[in-house]
């Protein structure tokens, strides 16, 4: 899970967003928008982006400095715990071995959870959230002491309910999940109603903050920044966000929603690929090609056989159909429908063993080994994700040049260096990155100045000595090729998103 973290996959803009996020708050106490307490974050843009991971991961970063390892390894550490409580449960309540094991490997083998426990999205802690609560619900149904099953209880509610405060997509998923829990509970007499009233309220008021930001970001009036008790209400631009994952209904809505759908189903489930680099690795996907029949034959397993824990599974699978039908297709937004998939899937692995058939069984095992190989030659191959984001050899070659020693770093458009991308790289306080933007304090972007560093036309007069200068290359500013050739040189030419940039110090 550790191997080559720092560098694979290459990081995305909003995961390094949250890395400065979290050395801000680490070591300031308030985000890059000097924000204190936030319910939510702002980020670079004022798109925004959820706190649950940036507050996680900020420990860790302030324990073992500014790195994107740093950040991404709290997250490889809940998906191992999680996993390990997996175990944990189907021992504790006694889940035959083979039943035990299949359900392991098809779970921790499969892509999915290799990719998500390294990619340090703030939407890919949630999942984990609700598995961990999930968990613990069905190891506190085993538990025979009242004092006990009230704090599991408790502890249950309270992660499932961190699942908000991790992903937007949970604010659709989680009212309608927890209904369908407590119906099963209920129905299968797992506890009595009197049971559920401190555990449900305890989460009430744990998602209650979010419950009053969800409706002020939504509401125009209300979308300003307020600081109400402890936390601070930020105003964020989640409508503009929103259109992009939510399905235009249109004049059409029924139409609509059948062919996102089918989209849904065909483009994921079927082709097993959404097309985004940062989500899968197309011809191999997140559950790997030969997953789908398990996948049918565990949902009949659990159709067929009605236990309270398969109710759960059901649950969590039928909570995901107004996401489904209103949210674009894409294995991020459908993140709560893939554990439940993996799991199924590992139901339909054992209905194909049967009673232990030795040639089936070292069949199965092969293809998952087999599949395991091909998967990690490719995501652990250099250019697998390189169209993910920022390559971060790239980017700490550039951090390594010491910006700080230079007077003026001079970026020029025709390199494609974003700024964004200097300053997730590069960092300083956030009181200072404000006061350096070309417009202090400006919500949207970094702009054309952080710290000492600027865009400048390829026109523009460069006449400040100890300068440093990226161009892409072969294209040096006019003012530059006016110089005596002593007065600059080349220090390195690297590559970044397919385009060739060189850099210059300026004597």
């Amino acid at each position: 899970m550790t191997f080559r973290l720092s560098a694979i996959p290459a990081s995305f803009v909003d995961e390094t967003n949250g890395l400065y996020d979290a050395y801000c708050l680490a070591h300031w106490g308030v985000t890059s928008n000097l924000i204190s307490h936030p319910i939510y974050l702002k980020s670079a843009w004022n798109q925004g982006q959820s706190v649950l991971y940036v507050t996680i991961a900020k420990n860790f970063v302030k324990l073992f400095g500014y790195h994107l390892w740093a950040f991404r390894l709290p997250l490889v550490l809940i998906s191992i715990g999680s996993l390990l409580l997996m175990l944990y449960t189907c021992v504790h309540i006694k889940v035959s071995p083979m039943k035990t094991a299949m359900l392991s490997m098809v779970v921790s083998l499969s892509p999915w959870i290799i990719m998500t426990s390294r990619f340090a999205m703030d939407c890919n802690i949630s999942v984990f959230m609700t598995f961990i609560g999930v968990l613990l619900l069905i190891n506190t149904l085993a538990c025979t002491n009242q004092v006990l099953k009230c704090i599991g209880l408790i502890a249950a509610f309270w992660f499932i309910g961190l699942t908000v405060y991790g992903y937007n997509v949970a604010w659709i998923f989680i009212p309608l999940f927890m209904v369908l829990v407590l119906i099963t509970l209920l129905r299968w007499k797992k506890v009595r109603l009197r049971e559920l009233i401190v555990p449900l309220m305890v989460m009430f008021f744990e998602v209650l903050p979010m419950i009053i930001f969800a409706v002020r970001s939504n509401v125009p009036k209300l979308n300003v920044t307020k600081k109400i008790l402890f936390w601070t209400y930020p105003s964020v631009d989640i409508a503009s966000r929103g259109q992009s994952s939510f399905v235009a209904l249109g004049s059409h809505p029924l139409t609509a929603i059948l062919s996102n759908v089918w989209h849904a189903i065909s483009n994921l489930f079927i082709m097993n690929n959404d097309t985004l680099p940062w989500n899968d690795i197309p011809g191999i996907g997140l559950y790997y090609w030969f997953a789908l029949p398990f996948f049918i034959i565990g949902i009949v397993y659990l159709v067929r056989n009605r236990k309270y824990i398969n109710d759960l599974i059901l649950s969590g699978i039928v909570a995901m159909i107004p996401i489904l039908m209103l949210v674009t297709p894409a294995f991020n937004h459908y993140i709560f429908l893939h554990i439940m998939v993996l799991i199924t899937a590992g139901f339909g692995v054992v209905e194909c063993i049967g009673n232990g058939n030795k040639s089936v069984l070292q069949g199965v095992l092969f293809t998952y080994v087999f599949a395991l190989l091909v998967f990690c030659g490719n995501y652990f191959s250099v250019g697998a994700t390189a169209k993910l984001g920022y390559p971060t050899n790239t980017a700490n070659k550039l951090a390594k040049l010491h910006f700080n020693k230079y007077k003026n770093v001079y970026i020029t458009p025709e390199s494609n260096v974003p700024m964004i991308m200097i300053r997730d790289f590069y960092p300083t306080s956030p009181y200072k990155y404000q006061a350096t933007k070309q417009v202090p304090n400006q919500v949207t972007g970094v702009g054309n100045c952080y710290k000492n560093i600027r865009l400048i036309t390829s026109n523009e007069t460069i006449s400040t000595k100890k300068a440093l200068l990226i161009t892409a290359e072969g294209q040096l500013p006019s003012s530059v090729k006016g110089m005596n050739q002593r007065q600059y040189h080349k220090l390195d030419d690297m590559s970044l998103n397919g385009n060739k940039i060189s850099v210059y110090q300026i004597r």
